[in-house]
């Protein structure tokens, strides 16, 4: 976590602001909610040169005492920089976008110890996009802290921003246009001139209301210009023109020094931009009383910028190239190592290999798209054989970073490249992120090709075998992985992959069991590594599919926490880690905490954009709606959301879940018919069935079978359920066991059925589904009920109706039994006003009853301390209690 510099709010200098007053009231209303711990955010939009920072900077100086400001401004050159504009908001800029919010939630919690907290985002439109979901994660997770975040931008958001902006519940959002005839007089008179109403509609109809173009009109000409009743004001131009031509008026050290600022395109420390241009520091003064620049405070003492990014594309549009080259080389002579790297390259007339070799040198430690950067700087400057290979490094950093887009642009150039394993390698990456997936295999065949650069052939295997078992193809998958982990120069990264195709290889040939097996000798039972992340969640996945959910849950619970100790792992494998965690406590019945992971991982999706895996997402939602809540509108509408993603942009994965989450719902419904519908070819037999998948929704296709009464095909689904569960080494005795007795049932062998029922009790071990241990005691219960054993009947469906706990279509039929007894139903404790709680209450009760921390729950969900703390007294409120005792007494324990 970055400290970031946060200084106290009040006035801050800036060019003088007319009208608005109506947006600047409403700002200041909403920064004084903030004070009494509502947050608010405010997006302000507005054309260039509209008047946006001259509003925001009158309601930094308007903000109640006691505000903390914290300001950002996004750069146009730092647009492709990752986490470039939350670096400056105090996270690491490092690590994925979800790391970076959370970290920045943090910094606003500590800051928010010292009073409230002002957060100014300038410029968001050029902010780069991981900076930008970050923001945007951030904001949405605030509750009950006392922070005002205020974003402005330019018109034309297309990402989650968008929605955000519209969304009037959340945010106030203020449009900034053109300034009427009234405002510009008002203008005026801030300038010291005085316009009547002829002169500012005269002012107002040549610049179109452009406040900028008003502001600067008003410095250049001359009151009497302005004023004058028989007078026209100069023909129209463009405010470009009006800049050159203020900037012409000043004295030449202060546009030699206009020109320094112009060169560096960003804030800087005053006696910095001095000593480039080689004038004296009071040369500004000048250019700050002309309008064209202003000072402000920064972490390292004042800095001078451009009033307006406008302002400088007109200066340096204006100069030569060769004007351009030598102010470059003048920069470079004063500035940081890095930054003083790319103005040579700026300044570079030719070829360069020397200076190529600096670059190449500075991309060593750097994150991928910052050395990508470096590289294709390089490979600008370099010539032959060296400028090819920095070429193709760049491309394929920018390729692992996940900037497709970036890197399918520079496609062109790397299929110019010679012939050779290097080129194929790149080539096949990105043909695989383009989704084409057999010349991308050709691609990488031809690159893994013995004969090769060792590091080459070993990259391009780990992406062969990647691309292998993603394809289903594992016996191939672990061939390759096996042939990548003895070659020589596998770096950390591919050799974690290739463990994770080695045992998911393993998983589509032989089975979840044999993959665990694959993976044992790489990882230990207990991890402590943060880089090993991804293999955990490779584990906890794996254990999933096994059939083993209570150690799924543990594995992927432990990678998530690692996760929050350093950001080691991807924004998707994050949100698979919490989708997967999701999905195991569902089948070892902690449906609070699944809703929690599940609610994260959908968060996830919507700020990271993983639309290939939204379906699973809503297929979770679909299952806690209608098995655990008996929420049949809320289930339907989530499957229909799943089923739209996959046909939008569905894998098989995504299809098969969906179809489960649909089978499950129906079962909770009690409509086998649907379930046999939903496995048609399962039941007809005309389907095989993947050596990959868990077998834990089968048991409920082989019930459907028997509550319909076909007890022909659901003899033929048990059978081939135990083998399938044979072939995978996957225990599922207790689960088969119990079918059979139900089998027998239907075939009328009640004393058979008994002894099965009793057999497949004793073999309940912990890792057997909930749903399926409730049901199997279920049923056992009321066979005994219908033999006339009421009191050995009471004992197993009260141990049912405590395992389904608040699964409420299952816990109704269980009453429904006790009842038949008319034996006093044991209740599991509910909480008083638990119905009146909202989704994030529950969430934040199901884990503090736990006796976690306030900060380890804002850790949990990635929110404030202060949302916590909100929450939490919101839920003592409704549920009439006052302390942390007393709310988990309430509290049920998870199964």
């Amino acid at each position: 976590m970055v400290e970031p510099w946060i200084r106290p709010s009040g006035p801050r200098p800036g060019p003088p602001l007319a009208g608005r007053g109506a947006e600047r009231a409403a700002i200041v209303g909403r920064a004084r909610d903030v004070v009494d711990g509502h947050p608010a955010v405010v997006w302000v939009e507005g054309e260039a040169g509209a008047g946006k920072s001259a509003l925001v900077d009158a309601v930094v100086g308007d903000l109640p005492d006691g505000f903390g400001v914290l300001r950002a401004e996004a750069d146009e050159l730092d647009v492709e920089e990752p986490l470039a504009l939350a670096a400056q908001l105090g996270a690491g800029g490092s690590g994925s976008a979800g790391h970076a919010a959370s970290e920045l939630l943090r910094g606003w919690s500590a800051a928010q110890d010292r009073g409230p907290l002002a957060v100014v985002v300038e410029d968001l439109h050029w902010a780069d996009p991981d900076s930008r979901t970050a923001l945007l994660g951030a904001v949405r997770r605030l509750a009950g802290d006392r922070v005002l975040v205020v974003v402005t931008s330019r018109p034309g958001a297309t990402d989650g921003w968008a929605r955000f902006a519209l969304d009037a519940r959340r945010c106030l959002r203020v449009d900034v246009g053109a300034l009427t005839g009234a405002e510009v007089a008002e203008l005026g008179a801030l300038h010291g001139v005085g316009l009547g109403p002829d002169a500012a509609a005269r002012l107002h109809a040549h610049t179109a209301g452009h406040a900028l173009h008003v502001r600067t009109l008003l410095t250049e000409l001359s009151p009497e210009q302005l004023t004058r009743r028989d007078g026209v004001l100069p023909a129209p131009r463009s405010l470009a023109a009006t800049t050159l031509a203020a900037l012409t008026a000043l004295p030449a050290p202060t546009r030699e020094l206009a020109l320094a600022l112009a060169t560096v395109a960003r804030p800087i420390p005053l006696p910095t931009v001095a000593r480039i241009a080689g004038v004296a520091p009071d040369a500004a003064d000048a250019l700050v009383a002309s309008g064209l620049a202003r000072v402000r405070d920064g972490d390292a003492g004042d800095e001078i910028a451009f009033a307006h990014p406008l302002h400088r594309v007109a200066v340096w549009d204006d100069l030569a190239p060769s004007r351009r080259r030598a102010w470059h080389r003048a920069a470079a002579r004063h500035l940081g190592a890095r930054e003083s790297l790319m103005h040579r390259v700026a300044a570079a007339e030719g070829p360069d290999d020397a200076l190529g070799a600096d670059l190449e040198i500075a991309a060593t430690g750097l994150g991928r798209v910052p050395a990508a950067r470096m590289l294709l700087a390089a490979a600008g400057v370099s010539t032959g054989e060296r400028a090819e290979r920095l070429l193709l490094d760049a491309v394929a950093l920018l390729v692992a970073a996940g900037r497709h887009r970036q890197a399918a642009a520079h496609r062109p150039a790397v299929e110019s490249c010679a012939d050779g394993p290097h080129r194929d390698l790149v080539l096949g990456m990105l043909d695989w992120e383009a989704g084409d997936a057999g010349p991308a295999e050709a691609a990488l065949s031809r690159a893994a090709a013995p004969g090769g650069p060792p590091g080459i052939v070993t990259a391009a295997t780990v992406r062969l075998a990647v691309l292998l078992y993603t394809a289903g193809r594992g016996d191939e998958a672990v061939a390759t992985a096996v042939r990548a982990l003895a070659m020589p120069g596998l770096t950390t990264e591919d050799e974690r992959e290739a463990w994770i195709a080695l045992a998911v290889g393993e998983q589509m040939r032989s089975g979840a069991v044999a993959g665990l097996a694959r993976l044992e000798p790489r990882l230990p039972p207990v991890v402590a590594d943060p880089a090993d992340t991804d293999l955990l969640v490779a584990r906890g996945t794996l254990e999933f599919f096994a059939a083993r959910p209570a150690r799924a849950v543990a594995d992927l619970t432990a990678a998530i926490q690692l996760s929050h100790a350093a950001p080691t792992m991807a924004g998707d494998r994050l949100t698979r880690a919490h989708l997967q965690l999701a999905n195991a406590q569902i089948l070892t019945g902690d449906w609070a905490s699944a809703a929690i992971h599940a609610r994260l991982a959908s968060r996830l999706v919507d700020e990271e954009d993983l639309v290939w895996v939204r379906a699973q997402t809503e297929g979770i939602h679909a299952r806690l709606a209608g098995c655990v809540r008996g929420d049949w509108t809320a289930a339907e509408a989530h499957l229909r959301a799943a089923g739209e993603a996959v046909g939008q942009l569905g894998s098989l994965e995504a299809a098969f879940t969906t179809l489960i989450a649909r089978a499950l719902v129906a079962d909770a419904r009690q409509d086998p018919r649907e379930i046999l519908t939903v496995f048609g070819g399962l039941v007809a037999g005309a389907a095989p069935v993947p050596m990959s998948t868990a077998l834990t929704w089968w048991p409920m296709v082989v019930d459907a079978a028997l509550d319909v009464g076909d007890t022909a095909t659901a003899a033929e689904l048990l059978a081939r359920l135990r083998t399938a569960a044979e072939e995978r080494s996957i225990d599922l005795h207790a689960v088969v066991t119990g079918l059979g007795a139900r089998l027998d049932e239907a075939r009328g062998d009640v004393e058979g059925a008994i002894a099965g029922y009793e057999r497949a009790t004793e073999a309940l071990g912990p890792e057997v589904v909930l749903l399926d241990r409730g049901k199997l005691l279920h049923r056992h219960g009321r066979l005994l009920l219908d033999r006339g054993d009421p009191a050995s009947a009471r004992e197993r469906l009260e141990a049912a109706l405590a395992v389904f706990g608040h699964a409420a279509p299952y816990e109704a039929r269980v009453r429904r039994d006790l009842d038949r007894i008319r034996a006093a139903s044991p209740s599991v404790p509910v909480q008083r006003g638990a119905a009146e709680l909202t989704e994030r209450e529950r969430e934040v009760v199901a884990l503090v009853a736990r006796g976690m921390t306030n900060r380890e729950v804002a850790a949990e969900l990635y929110v404030t301390d202060k949302a916590v703390e909100y929450h939490l007294g919101n839920v003592f409120a409704k549920l009439g209690i006052r302390s942390r005792r007393a709310l988990r007494d309430l509290t049920p324990v998870p199964h």
